[in-house]
């Protein structure tokens, strides 16, 4: 295993290193050179999406029609329906008025 990145923090008279594996999406914990444990790292969702599409999902969260939100932004309704049908996909969501005022809710 390569090690990608490697912090360490005493605690007491112990140390314990956190290795960071981004090619696997893992940090492994570490104390006196044994693993403790092993986490998976969780993609931040909102972090995949474009500036527009962050744009759009904030417009969408203050109760914008896509009418309204094309007006506003200068682009076509169509466009609008894509960048929020990429939105749904890029944050694994279904329902997309009710589900998408509530993903922007949590991001306040």
């Amino acid at each position: 295993m390569v090690q990608e990145a490697m912090e360490s923090k005493g605690i007491g008279s112990e140390e314990v290193q956190l290795i960071k594996v981004p090619k696997y999406g893992l940090t492994i914990e570490v104390k006196n050179g044994e693993v403790i444990s092993v986490f998976e790292e969780m993609p931040d969702k909102y972090s995949t999406l474009t500036p527009r599409e962050k744009e759009i999902l904030r417009l969408v969260g203050g109760k914008k029609s896509n009418r309204e939100i094309a007006e506003l932004l200068l682009i076509s309704k169509r466009t609008v329906e894509i960048h929020r049908a990429n939105i749904m996909r890029k944050l694994g969501i279904s329902s997309m008025t009710d589900r998408l005022m509530s993903y922007t809710q949590s991001m306040s």
